[in-house]
Protein backbone atom coordinates (compact mmCIF):
# COMPACT_ATOMS: atom_id res chain seq x y z
CA UNK A 1 0.00 0.00 0.00
CA UNK A 2 1.08 3.63 -0.48
CA UNK A 3 2.80 5.35 2.41
CA UNK A 4 1.16 8.79 2.32
CA UNK A 5 -2.16 9.28 4.13
CA UNK A 6 -3.53 11.49 1.37
CA UNK A 7 -2.56 8.94 -1.26
CA UNK A 8 -4.51 6.34 0.71
CA UNK A 9 -7.38 8.81 0.96
CA UNK A 10 -7.22 9.25 -2.81
CA UNK A 11 -7.81 5.52 -3.24
CA UNK A 12 -10.73 5.68 -0.79
CA UNK A 13 -12.34 8.56 -2.65
CA UNK A 14 -12.10 6.71 -5.95
CA UNK A 15 -13.17 3.34 -4.57
CA UNK A 16 -16.22 4.81 -2.81
CA UNK A 17 -17.60 6.41 -5.99
CA UNK A 18 -20.24 4.65 -8.02
CA UNK A 19 -18.00 4.16 -11.11
CA UNK A 20 -14.59 4.28 -9.37
CA UNK A 21 -13.86 7.70 -10.85
CA UNK A 22 -13.82 11.32 -9.73
CA UNK A 23 -12.98 14.60 -11.38
CA UNK A 24 -9.50 16.03 -10.81
CA UNK A 25 -10.98 19.27 -9.49
CA UNK A 26 -13.14 17.43 -6.94
CA UNK A 27 -10.22 15.33 -5.69
CA UNK A 28 -8.08 18.43 -5.32
CA UNK A 29 -10.84 20.16 -3.34
CA UNK A 30 -11.27 17.15 -1.07
CA UNK A 31 -7.60 16.58 -0.20
CA UNK A 32 -5.90 19.97 -0.52
CA UNK A 33 -8.69 22.46 0.12
CA UNK A 34 -6.42 24.79 2.09
CA UNK A 35 -3.99 25.35 -0.79
CA UNK A 36 -4.09 27.48 -3.92
CA UNK A 37 -5.25 25.97 -7.20
CA UNK A 38 -1.73 25.40 -8.69
CA UNK A 39 -0.56 23.77 -5.45
CA UNK A 40 -3.61 21.49 -5.40
CA UNK A 41 -2.95 20.31 -8.95
CA UNK A 42 0.75 19.65 -8.19
CA UNK A 43 -0.11 17.71 -5.02
CA UNK A 44 -2.56 15.50 -6.91
CA UNK A 45 0.06 14.77 -9.58
CA UNK A 46 2.52 13.82 -6.84
CA UNK A 47 0.03 11.45 -5.20
CA UNK A 48 -0.75 9.83 -8.55
CA UNK A 49 2.94 9.35 -9.22
CA UNK A 50 3.32 7.62 -5.85
CA UNK A 51 0.41 5.32 -6.64
CA UNK A 52 1.78 4.37 -10.04
CA UNK A 53 5.17 3.54 -8.52
CA UNK A 54 3.54 1.44 -5.80
CA UNK A 55 1.35 -0.37 -8.33
CA UNK A 56 4.02 -0.69 -11.00
CA UNK A 57 3.32 -4.42 -11.34
CA UNK A 58 -0.33 -3.60 -12.20
CA UNK A 59 -0.05 -1.04 -15.03
CA UNK A 60 -3.30 0.73 -15.84
CA UNK A 61 -4.89 -0.05 -12.49
CA UNK A 62 -5.22 3.70 -12.03
CA UNK A 63 -5.58 5.93 -15.04
CA UNK A 64 -6.93 9.32 -15.99
CA UNK A 65 -7.05 12.21 -18.37
CA UNK A 66 -7.00 15.99 -18.03
CA UNK A 67 -10.33 16.06 -16.20
CA UNK A 68 -10.90 12.71 -14.41
CA UNK A 69 -9.03 10.02 -12.46
CA UNK A 70 -10.30 6.44 -12.32
CA UNK A 71 -9.55 2.97 -11.04
CA UNK A 72 -9.95 0.15 -13.56
CA UNK A 73 -13.44 -1.24 -12.74
CA UNK A 74 -12.53 -4.60 -14.29
CA UNK A 75 -9.78 -5.15 -11.71
CA UNK A 76 -11.17 -3.47 -8.61
CA UNK A 77 -13.66 -5.06 -6.25
CA UNK A 78 -14.83 -3.41 -3.03
CA UNK A 79 -15.68 -5.89 -0.28
CA UNK A 80 -18.11 -4.74 2.44
CA UNK A 81 -17.24 -5.75 6.03
CA UNK A 82 -19.38 -8.44 7.58
CA UNK A 83 -21.83 -7.47 10.27
CA UNK A 84 -24.06 -4.40 10.38
CA UNK A 85 -22.53 -1.51 12.28
CA UNK A 86 -19.49 -3.59 13.31
CA UNK A 87 -16.94 -1.32 11.67
CA UNK A 88 -15.91 2.31 11.41
CA UNK A 89 -15.39 3.43 7.83
CA UNK A 90 -11.67 4.17 7.19
CA UNK A 91 -11.05 3.86 10.92
CA UNK A 92 -7.23 4.05 10.73
CA UNK A 93 -7.01 6.84 8.13
CA UNK A 94 -6.20 10.33 9.41
CA UNK A 95 -6.00 13.12 6.83
CA UNK A 96 -5.45 16.70 7.88
CA UNK A 97 -7.79 18.47 5.53
CA UNK A 98 -11.14 20.00 6.56
CA UNK A 99 -12.93 19.07 3.34
CA UNK A 100 -11.87 15.41 3.56
CA UNK A 101 -12.69 15.35 7.27
CA UNK A 102 -16.21 16.60 6.50
CA UNK A 103 -16.64 14.01 3.74
CA UNK A 104 -15.37 11.22 5.98
CA UNK A 105 -17.71 12.25 8.80
CA UNK A 106 -20.68 12.14 6.42
CA UNK A 107 -19.63 8.73 5.09
CA UNK A 108 -19.41 7.34 8.62
CA UNK A 109 -22.76 8.90 9.45
CA UNK A 110 -24.38 7.27 6.41
CA UNK A 111 -22.79 3.87 6.87
CA UNK A 112 -22.93 3.47 10.64
CA UNK A 113 -25.71 5.67 12.01
CA UNK A 114 -28.37 6.10 9.38
CA UNK A 115 -28.57 2.92 7.33
CA UNK A 116 -29.04 0.42 10.14
CA UNK A 117 -31.79 2.11 12.22
CA UNK A 118 -33.78 3.13 9.16
CA UNK A 119 -33.33 -0.03 7.15
CA UNK A 120 -36.42 -1.42 5.50
CA UNK A 121 -37.93 -4.50 7.17
CA UNK A 122 -37.12 -7.89 5.69
CA UNK A 123 -39.94 -9.38 3.69
CA UNK A 124 -41.23 -12.91 4.24
CA UNK A 125 -39.17 -14.12 1.29
CA UNK A 126 -35.98 -13.10 3.06
CA UNK A 127 -35.30 -10.34 0.52
CA UNK A 128 -35.01 -6.79 1.93
CA UNK A 129 -37.73 -4.42 0.82
CA UNK A 130 -36.68 -1.46 -1.33
CA UNK A 131 -35.55 1.62 0.61
CA UNK A 132 -37.87 4.57 0.86
CA UNK A 133 -37.62 6.84 -2.23
CA UNK A 134 -38.41 10.02 -0.31
CA UNK A 135 -35.93 12.87 -0.78
CA UNK A 136 -35.55 15.24 2.14
CA UNK A 137 -32.90 17.93 2.62
CA UNK A 138 -30.54 18.20 5.59
CA UNK A 139 -28.25 21.20 6.09
CA UNK A 140 -25.08 20.41 8.02
CA UNK A 141 -22.78 23.06 9.52
CA UNK A 142 -19.31 21.65 10.07
CA UNK A 143 -17.16 24.17 12.02
CA UNK A 144 -17.95 23.12 15.55
CA UNK A 145 -14.67 24.38 17.04
CA UNK A 146 -14.47 27.87 15.48
CA UNK A 147 -17.03 30.32 16.94
CA UNK A 148 -16.54 32.93 14.20
CA UNK A 149 -16.92 30.35 11.45
CA UNK A 150 -19.96 28.88 13.17
CA UNK A 151 -21.67 32.28 13.21
CA UNK A 152 -21.28 32.57 9.44
CA UNK A 153 -22.31 28.97 8.81
CA UNK A 154 -25.39 29.24 11.01
CA UNK A 155 -26.39 32.51 9.34
CA UNK A 156 -26.04 30.83 5.95
CA UNK A 157 -28.01 27.82 7.16
CA UNK A 158 -30.88 30.06 8.21
CA UNK A 159 -30.72 31.96 4.92
CA UNK A 160 -30.71 28.76 2.87
CA UNK A 161 -33.50 27.16 4.89
CA UNK A 162 -35.74 30.16 4.34
CA UNK A 163 -34.97 30.38 0.62
CA UNK A 164 -35.62 26.67 0.06
CA UNK A 165 -38.95 26.84 1.85
CA UNK A 166 -39.91 29.92 -0.14
CA UNK A 167 -38.95 28.45 -3.50
CA UNK A 168 -40.19 24.84 -3.43
CA UNK A 169 -41.54 24.31 0.12
CA UNK A 170 -38.92 21.61 0.57
CA UNK A 171 -38.91 19.06 3.40
CA UNK A 172 -36.09 20.08 5.77
CA UNK A 173 -34.79 17.71 8.43
CA UNK A 174 -32.65 18.49 11.44
CA UNK A 175 -29.32 16.63 11.58
CA UNK A 176 -29.38 16.83 15.37
CA UNK A 177 -32.54 14.74 15.59
CA UNK A 178 -31.22 12.22 13.05
CA UNK A 179 -34.69 11.78 11.58
CA UNK A 180 -33.46 11.83 8.02
CA UNK A 181 -32.99 8.70 5.98
CA UNK A 182 -30.50 7.35 3.47
CA UNK A 183 -32.30 9.05 0.59
CA UNK A 184 -31.69 12.60 1.77
CA UNK A 185 -29.83 15.37 0.06
CA UNK A 186 -27.15 16.65 2.45
CA UNK A 187 -26.09 20.28 2.14
CA UNK A 188 -22.67 20.59 3.82
CA UNK A 189 -21.69 24.13 4.82
CA UNK A 190 -18.16 24.91 5.95
CA UNK A 191 -16.04 28.06 6.40
CA UNK A 192 -12.41 27.48 5.38
CA UNK A 193 -9.63 29.75 6.66
CA UNK A 194 -6.34 28.85 5.00
CA UNK A 195 -3.28 30.64 6.34
CA UNK A 196 -5.14 33.12 8.52
CA UNK A 197 -6.86 34.78 5.56
CA UNK A 198 -10.42 36.07 5.63
CA UNK A 199 -11.47 32.64 4.38
CA UNK A 200 -14.11 31.25 2.08
CA UNK A 201 -17.45 29.51 2.34
CA UNK A 202 -17.72 26.07 0.78
CA UNK A 203 -21.09 24.47 0.12
CA UNK A 204 -21.47 20.91 -1.19
CA UNK A 205 -24.69 19.02 -1.90
CA UNK A 206 -24.38 15.27 -1.58
CA UNK A 207 -26.77 12.47 -2.42
CA UNK A 208 -26.71 10.30 0.69
CA UNK A 209 -27.63 7.16 -1.25
CA UNK A 210 -24.16 6.79 -2.79
CA UNK A 211 -22.13 9.77 -1.60
CA UNK A 212 -22.26 11.45 -5.02
CA UNK A 213 -21.54 15.16 -4.85
CA UNK A 214 -24.44 16.69 -6.76
CA UNK A 215 -23.03 20.22 -6.65
CA UNK A 216 -20.39 22.25 -4.87
CA UNK A 217 -19.38 25.88 -4.83
CA UNK A 218 -17.16 28.36 -3.02
CA UNK A 219 -17.16 32.05 -2.39
CA UNK A 220 -14.63 34.34 -0.73
CA UNK A 221 -15.69 35.94 2.53
CA UNK A 222 -14.92 39.51 3.60
CA UNK A 223 -12.84 39.89 6.77
CA UNK A 224 -15.17 39.47 9.75
CA UNK A 225 -18.48 40.51 8.15
CA UNK A 226 -20.41 42.67 10.60
CA UNK A 227 -23.71 41.05 9.62
CA UNK A 228 -23.46 37.85 7.55
CA UNK A 229 -27.18 37.99 6.78
CA UNK A 230 -26.61 41.13 4.69
CA UNK A 231 -23.50 39.96 2.81
CA UNK A 232 -24.04 39.89 -0.97
CA UNK A 233 -21.52 37.06 -1.51
CA UNK A 234 -23.44 34.84 0.92
CA UNK A 235 -26.72 35.82 -0.72
CA UNK A 236 -25.36 34.84 -4.14
CA UNK A 237 -24.07 31.50 -2.82
CA UNK A 238 -27.46 30.88 -1.23
CA UNK A 239 -29.17 31.49 -4.56
CA UNK A 240 -26.87 28.99 -6.30
CA UNK A 241 -27.42 26.36 -3.59
CA UNK A 242 -31.21 26.78 -3.84
CA UNK A 243 -30.91 26.28 -7.59
CA UNK A 244 -28.86 23.11 -7.14
CA UNK A 245 -31.26 21.59 -4.59
CA UNK A 246 -34.24 22.53 -6.72
CA UNK A 247 -32.65 20.90 -9.78
CA UNK A 248 -32.00 17.72 -7.80
CA UNK A 249 -35.55 17.61 -6.47
CA UNK A 250 -36.98 18.21 -9.95
CA UNK A 251 -35.51 14.88 -11.03
CA UNK A 252 -37.51 13.01 -8.37
CA UNK A 253 -40.65 11.37 -9.67
CA UNK A 254 -43.46 10.59 -7.28
CA UNK A 255 -43.46 6.87 -6.50
CA UNK A 256 -46.51 5.22 -5.05
CA UNK A 257 -45.18 5.23 -1.50
CA UNK A 258 -43.81 8.77 -1.33
CA UNK A 259 -45.54 11.37 0.79
CA UNK A 260 -47.64 14.19 -0.59
CA UNK A 261 -45.20 16.74 0.85
CA UNK A 262 -42.22 15.24 -1.00
CA UNK A 263 -44.25 14.91 -4.20
CA UNK A 264 -45.20 18.56 -3.80
CA UNK A 265 -41.56 19.68 -3.54
CA UNK A 266 -40.67 17.75 -6.69
CA UNK A 267 -43.70 19.09 -8.57
CA UNK A 268 -42.98 22.69 -7.58
CA UNK A 269 -39.33 22.37 -8.60
CA UNK A 270 -40.33 21.19 -12.05
CA UNK A 271 -43.05 23.84 -12.41
CA UNK A 272 -40.69 26.69 -11.53
CA UNK A 273 -38.22 25.48 -14.15
CA UNK A 274 -41.00 25.46 -16.73
CA UNK A 275 -42.25 28.92 -15.76
CA UNK A 276 -38.84 30.48 -16.24
CA UNK A 277 -38.22 28.76 -19.53
CA UNK A 278 -40.51 31.56 -20.84
CA UNK A 279 -41.64 29.16 -23.58
CA UNK A 280 -45.36 29.05 -24.31
CA UNK A 281 -45.80 25.26 -24.10
CA UNK A 282 -43.70 24.89 -20.96
CA UNK A 283 -45.40 27.77 -19.16
CA UNK A 284 -48.74 26.13 -19.99
CA UNK A 285 -47.36 22.85 -18.62
CA UNK A 286 -46.33 24.68 -15.44
CA UNK A 287 -49.90 25.91 -15.00
CA UNK A 288 -51.13 22.33 -15.27
CA UNK A 289 -48.48 21.12 -12.80
CA UNK A 290 -49.40 23.81 -10.30
CA UNK A 291 -53.06 22.89 -10.49
CA UNK A 292 -52.05 19.29 -9.78
CA UNK A 293 -50.02 20.57 -6.85
CA UNK A 294 -53.10 22.27 -5.42
CA UNK A 295 -54.76 18.84 -5.35
CA UNK A 296 -51.99 17.75 -2.98
CA UNK A 297 -52.04 20.81 -0.78
CA UNK A 298 -53.57 24.27 -0.64
CA UNK A 299 -50.51 26.49 -0.32
CA UNK A 300 -49.93 30.19 -0.95
CA UNK A 301 -46.68 29.49 -2.79
CA UNK A 302 -48.51 27.41 -5.40
CA UNK A 303 -50.98 30.22 -6.04
CA UNK A 304 -48.06 32.67 -6.28
CA UNK A 305 -46.31 30.61 -8.96
CA UNK A 306 -49.65 30.42 -10.80
CA UNK A 307 -49.84 34.21 -10.68
CA UNK A 308 -46.29 34.43 -12.07
CA UNK A 309 -47.13 31.98 -14.87
CA UNK A 310 -50.29 33.93 -15.74
CA UNK A 311 -48.31 37.19 -15.76
CA UNK A 312 -45.82 35.73 -18.25
CA UNK A 313 -48.67 34.44 -20.41
CA UNK A 314 -50.24 37.92 -20.31
CA UNK A 315 -47.09 39.89 -21.12
CA UNK A 316 -45.92 37.47 -23.80
CA UNK A 317 -49.44 37.12 -25.24
CA UNK A 318 -49.30 33.34 -25.06
CA UNK A 319 -53.02 33.40 -24.29
CA UNK A 320 -55.64 36.04 -24.90
CA UNK A 321 -55.02 38.94 -22.44
CA UNK A 322 -58.72 39.06 -21.62
CA UNK A 323 -60.87 39.44 -18.53
CA UNK A 324 -60.73 35.70 -17.84
CA UNK A 325 -56.94 35.75 -17.53
CA UNK A 326 -57.12 38.84 -15.35
CA UNK A 327 -59.68 37.17 -13.08
CA UNK A 328 -57.56 34.02 -12.73
CA UNK A 329 -54.51 36.12 -11.91
CA UNK A 330 -56.43 38.17 -9.36
CA UNK A 331 -57.74 35.04 -7.64
CA UNK A 332 -54.23 33.53 -7.52
CA UNK A 333 -52.80 36.74 -6.03
CA UNK A 334 -55.55 36.99 -3.42
CA UNK A 335 -55.14 33.38 -2.29
CA UNK A 336 -51.35 33.59 -2.31
CA UNK A 337 -51.34 36.60 0.00
CA UNK A 338 -54.03 35.20 2.26
CA UNK A 339 -52.08 31.97 2.79
CA UNK A 340 -48.41 33.05 2.74
CA UNK A 341 -48.05 36.81 2.94
CA UNK A 342 -44.56 36.64 4.49
CA UNK A 343 -43.04 34.48 1.72
CA UNK A 344 -40.61 36.49 -0.40
CA UNK A 345 -41.51 34.70 -3.65
CA UNK A 346 -45.21 35.16 -2.98
CA UNK A 347 -44.69 38.89 -2.53
CA UNK A 348 -42.48 39.13 -5.64
CA UNK A 349 -44.91 37.21 -7.85
CA UNK A 350 -47.88 39.29 -6.73
CA UNK A 351 -45.80 42.46 -7.20
CA UNK A 352 -45.12 41.45 -10.81
CA UNK A 353 -48.82 40.82 -11.43
CA UNK A 354 -49.75 44.21 -9.96
CA UNK A 355 -47.06 45.97 -12.01
CA UNK A 356 -47.45 44.19 -15.35
CA UNK A 357 -51.14 43.35 -15.50
CA UNK A 358 -52.94 45.82 -13.24
CA UNK A 359 -50.37 48.56 -13.91
CA UNK A 360 -50.74 49.52 -10.28
CA UNK A 361 -47.10 50.50 -10.05
CA UNK A 362 -47.12 51.81 -6.49
CA UNK A 363 -48.67 48.58 -5.24
CA UNK A 364 -46.04 46.62 -7.17
CA UNK A 365 -43.31 48.77 -5.65
CA UNK A 366 -44.56 48.33 -2.10
CA UNK A 367 -44.96 44.56 -2.47
CA UNK A 368 -41.48 44.20 -3.95
CA UNK A 369 -40.01 46.21 -1.09
CA UNK A 370 -41.66 43.80 1.33
CA UNK A 371 -40.28 40.89 -0.70
CA UNK A 372 -36.70 42.18 -0.34
CA UNK A 373 -37.22 42.77 3.35
CA UNK A 374 -38.51 39.22 3.76
CA UNK A 375 -35.48 37.71 1.99
CA UNK A 376 -32.71 39.95 0.58
CA UNK A 377 -31.02 36.84 -0.93
CA UNK A 378 -33.90 36.32 -3.38
CA UNK A 379 -33.00 37.53 -6.91
CA UNK A 380 -36.67 37.52 -7.92
CA UNK A 381 -37.42 40.04 -5.15
CA UNK A 382 -34.83 42.45 -6.56
CA UNK A 383 -36.10 41.83 -10.10
CA UNK A 384 -39.65 42.72 -9.07
CA UNK A 385 -38.37 45.83 -7.28
CA UNK A 386 -36.41 46.91 -10.38
CA UNK A 387 -39.44 46.30 -12.57
CA UNK A 388 -41.70 48.42 -10.36
CA UNK A 389 -39.11 51.18 -9.98
CA UNK A 390 -38.68 51.39 -13.74
CA UNK A 391 -42.41 51.59 -14.34
CA UNK A 392 -42.69 54.46 -11.86
CA UNK A 393 -39.98 56.37 -13.74
CA UNK A 394 -37.17 55.84 -11.19
CA UNK A 395 -34.58 54.65 -13.69
CA UNK A 396 -31.38 54.76 -11.63
CA UNK A 397 -32.76 52.78 -8.64
CA UNK A 398 -34.24 50.35 -11.16
CA UNK A 399 -30.83 49.86 -12.78
CA UNK A 400 -29.11 49.38 -9.43
CA UNK A 401 -31.70 46.85 -8.26
CA UNK A 402 -31.36 44.99 -11.57
CA UNK A 403 -27.61 44.73 -11.03
CA UNK A 404 -28.18 43.27 -7.57
CA UNK A 405 -30.59 40.71 -9.04
CA UNK A 406 -27.99 39.90 -11.69
CA UNK A 407 -25.30 39.19 -9.06
CA UNK A 408 -27.65 36.98 -7.07
CA UNK A 409 -28.90 35.11 -10.14
CA UNK A 410 -25.46 34.46 -11.65
CA UNK A 411 -25.16 30.79 -12.55
CA UNK A 412 -28.82 30.00 -11.86
CA UNK A 413 -31.87 29.47 -14.05
CA UNK A 414 -32.80 33.11 -13.44
CA UNK A 415 -29.58 34.54 -14.92
CA UNK A 416 -31.04 35.31 -18.35
CA UNK A 417 -34.05 36.91 -16.64
CA UNK A 418 -31.85 39.21 -14.55
CA UNK A 419 -29.49 39.97 -17.44
CA UNK A 420 -32.40 41.21 -19.50
CA UNK A 421 -33.57 43.48 -16.69
CA UNK A 422 -30.09 45.03 -16.58
CA UNK A 423 -30.25 45.46 -20.36
CA UNK A 424 -33.64 47.16 -20.20
CA UNK A 425 -32.75 49.55 -17.38
CA UNK A 426 -29.38 50.38 -18.96
CA UNK A 427 -31.16 51.25 -22.21
CA UNK A 428 -33.40 53.74 -20.42
CA UNK A 429 -30.35 55.39 -18.86
CA UNK A 430 -28.79 55.76 -22.31
CA UNK A 431 -26.07 53.17 -21.60
CA UNK A 432 -26.57 51.49 -24.94
CA UNK A 433 -23.32 49.50 -25.00
CA UNK A 434 -24.20 47.83 -21.70
CA UNK A 435 -27.81 47.38 -22.80
CA UNK A 436 -26.68 45.56 -25.95
CA UNK A 437 -24.04 43.38 -24.26
CA UNK A 438 -26.35 42.20 -21.46
CA UNK A 439 -29.24 41.79 -23.90
CA UNK A 440 -27.04 39.58 -26.08
CA UNK A 441 -26.04 37.53 -23.04
CA UNK A 442 -29.66 37.08 -22.00
CA UNK A 443 -30.59 35.98 -25.51
CA UNK A 444 -27.66 33.56 -25.68
CA UNK A 445 -28.71 31.93 -22.41
CA UNK A 446 -32.37 31.66 -23.47
CA UNK A 447 -32.61 31.77 -27.29
CA UNK A 448 -36.43 31.60 -27.39
CA UNK A 449 -36.89 34.40 -24.86
CA UNK A 450 -38.42 37.13 -26.99
CA UNK A 451 -38.02 40.36 -24.95
CA UNK A 452 -34.24 40.75 -25.46
CA UNK A 453 -34.66 40.10 -29.18
CA UNK A 454 -37.22 42.91 -29.34
CA UNK A 455 -35.02 45.33 -27.43
CA UNK A 456 -31.90 44.36 -29.35
CA UNK A 457 -33.76 45.04 -32.59
CA UNK A 458 -34.51 48.58 -31.38
CA UNK A 459 -31.02 49.12 -29.95
CA UNK A 460 -29.28 47.92 -33.11
CA UNK A 461 -31.49 50.27 -35.12
CA UNK A 462 -30.48 53.20 -32.91
CA UNK A 463 -26.81 52.26 -33.33
CA UNK A 464 -27.15 51.85 -37.10
CA UNK A 465 -26.02 48.22 -36.88
CA UNK A 466 -28.29 46.97 -39.61
CA UNK A 467 -26.58 43.60 -40.18
CA UNK A 468 -26.91 42.67 -36.53
CA UNK A 469 -30.47 43.95 -36.55
CA UNK A 470 -31.33 41.83 -39.59
CA UNK A 471 -30.10 38.66 -37.88
CA UNK A 472 -32.05 39.47 -34.73
CA UNK A 473 -35.24 40.16 -36.69
CA UNK A 474 -34.90 36.74 -38.35
CA UNK A 475 -34.57 35.06 -34.96
CA UNK A 476 -37.51 37.01 -33.60
CA UNK A 477 -39.72 36.07 -36.54
CA UNK A 478 -38.96 32.36 -35.95
CA UNK A 479 -40.29 32.48 -32.38
CA UNK A 480 -42.86 35.25 -32.98
CA UNK A 481 -44.33 34.62 -36.45
CA UNK A 482 -46.54 37.74 -36.50
CA UNK A 483 -43.64 40.10 -35.78
CA UNK A 484 -42.88 42.97 -38.14
CA UNK A 485 -40.95 46.21 -37.88
CA UNK A 486 -44.14 48.03 -38.86
CA UNK A 487 -45.88 46.54 -35.83
CA UNK A 488 -43.00 47.57 -33.59
CA UNK A 489 -43.29 51.14 -34.90
CA UNK A 490 -47.06 51.53 -35.06
CA UNK A 491 -48.66 49.18 -32.52
CA UNK A 492 -48.79 51.01 -29.21
CA UNK A 493 -49.55 47.73 -27.39
CA UNK A 494 -46.48 45.94 -28.72
CA UNK A 495 -44.37 45.07 -25.62
CA UNK A 496 -41.40 47.40 -25.93
CA UNK A 497 -42.96 50.12 -23.80
CA UNK A 498 -39.72 51.21 -22.11
CA UNK A 499 -37.96 51.73 -25.45
CA UNK A 500 -40.71 54.11 -26.54
CA UNK A 501 -39.05 56.70 -24.32
CA UNK A 502 -36.63 57.19 -27.22
CA UNK A 503 -39.64 58.64 -29.05
CA UNK A 504 -39.34 59.72 -32.67
CA UNK A 505 -35.62 58.94 -32.65
CA UNK A 506 -36.44 55.25 -32.38
CA UNK A 507 -39.19 55.45 -34.98
CA UNK A 508 -36.85 57.15 -37.50
CA UNK A 509 -34.13 54.58 -36.81
CA UNK A 510 -36.50 51.65 -37.31
CA UNK A 511 -37.94 53.15 -40.49
CA UNK A 512 -34.47 53.81 -41.87
CA UNK A 513 -33.37 50.26 -41.05
CA UNK A 514 -36.49 48.74 -42.61
CA UNK A 515 -35.61 50.39 -45.94
CA UNK A 516 -32.39 48.35 -46.06
CA UNK A 517 -34.13 44.97 -45.74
Amino acid sequence: MPVGAKTCALIALLASSEDFSRSRAWLQDMLWSDRGRPQRAASLRQALAELRRTWAQWPGLIDGDRTRIALDPERVHVVAPEGEGAFTFLEDLAVRDPAFTAWLGLQRLHRNKIAAPLQAPVAATGIAAAPSPTRDVVILCESDQDPEASIIENAFQDMLSQSLKEMVDVVLRSPRLQKFGPNSFLVCVRVLKPGGSSGMLRVAIEDSRDGTVVWNGRTDLPPQPADPTQDLALHAMCSKAVEAVSNALAQVRRPEDSTDQQALSSLLSSAVRNIFSIQADLVAKAVSQLRDALALREHGLIHAWLAQAYTIQYVERYVAPDADLRDRTEEACRKALSLASSNSNVLAAVANARTNIDRNYEAGLRLSELSIKANPANPLAWWAYSNAQQCTGRSLPAFQAAQTAQKLADGTRFQFWADFQVSLTAAVLGRQDMAISTGELSSALSPDFRPPLRYLTALYALEGRHDAMSRTVERLQRCEPDFSLYRMMEDGEYPIGIMRRYGTRLTRALRSASDTF
